[in-house]
């Protein structure tokens, strides 16, 4: 498992380093766009739109819901 795992993080390295179409700062590998999103929301909260939001504060209001910070 050891080797497996050392060949596969091998040919990832090798991939991500590999030359960059013009105006491409990175290659990124299977999951790796996901797992760096997840991350971003998991530290910062799921992003939601100025509709929504707007919406949201709406409901806050005519339902007298108190104690959600937004």
């Amino acid at each position: 498992v050891a080797e497996f795992k050392k060949t596969v993080g091998d040919i990832m390295r090798n991939l991500q380093n590999s030359t960059k179409k013009t105006g491409c700062e990175r290659i990124y590998v299977a999951g790796e766009k996901e797992f760096l999103k997840e991350k971003e929301i998991l530290k910062n909260g799921i992003p939601i739109n100025e509709a929504l939001d707007k919406n949201i504060h709406i409901m806050i209001d005519e339902l007298k819901i108190e104690g959600i910070e937004i």
